[in-house]
């Protein structure tokens, strides 16, 4: 088993269709409303901005979902890591 990297962020999150949610979240990110929508609501959000949708929190009884490019967020989130 390979160890797994302090910085290695890639694997903390679910991702996209990784997200097995039906009920009700909230979704949060830049330029969007932190509101609760459906998770079929999130998801067409997502789409229309051609966004992902990140776990931020999922062991809520209100998932926390990020909207944002996610490859960015991982970017930033090393970049900050290195300092």
């Amino acid at each position: 088993m390979a160890k797994q990297k302090k910085d290695d962020f890639s694997s903390k999150f679910r991702v996209n269709d990784e997200i097995r949610f039906n009920g009700n979240v909230r979704i949060v990110g830049n330029d969007i409303e932190s509101k609760i929508v459906p998770m079929s609501e999130a998801r067409k959000i997502a789409e229309s901005m051609d966004l992902d949708l990140v776990e931020i929190q999922g062991k809520l009884d209100t998932p926390i979902i990020r909207i944002c490019n996610y490859e960015k967020m991982i970017y930033e989130l090393k970049k900050s890591a290195k300092k």
